[in-house]
C-alpha cells in the first residue's frame, strides 16, 4: 500500500494499477462485527466477544492485467487524552440560506 494525494492505495505487484482500499475491502470484513463484547465491570477491559473479528488480509484479481495478488493492511490506533478544562474552540459551521437539490 502506498500513499498519495488521495490518501493510502493499493498497487498491483504485476502491473502497477491502482484501488481504494475501499475498492477491495468490505467494511464489516475489514473491522469485524462484534455481535456481543463481554467486559469486566469496573475496569471495561474486554473478556470476551462473540461476532467475527478483523480480517486484514484479501485477496484479489487484478482488474487490469487479471493477475491475482495478495493485500495485507496494517493499521494502527492511536489515543490521546483531552483536557476540556482547558480553553478551547469549537467551530460551528455557518449556516447557508440555500437547500442543496441534491
Amino acid at each position: 500500500m502506498k500513499d498519495n494525494v488521495l490518501g493510502p492505495v493499493i498497487v498491483c505487484p504485476h502491473c502497477g494499477y491502482q484501488y481504494l482500499p475501499a475498492e477491495i475491502y468490505l467494511p464489516n470484513s475489514f473491522l469485524g462485527k462484534p455481535e456481543e463484547i463481554l467486559r469486566e465491570n469496573i475496569s471495561g477491559r474486554i473478556q470476551d466477544y462473540f461476532g467475527t473479528n478483523m480480517n486484514l488480509d484479501e485477496r484479489y484479481m487484478c482488474d487490469h492485467c487479471n493477475q491475482p495478488f495478495e493485500i495485507h493492511a496494517k493499521i494502527q490506533f492511536n489515543t490521546e487524552g483531552i483536557d476540556f478544562n482547558k480553553p478551547h474552540k469549537t467551530m460551528i459551521k455557518k449556516q447557508s440560506l440555500f437547500l442543496n437539490e441534491d
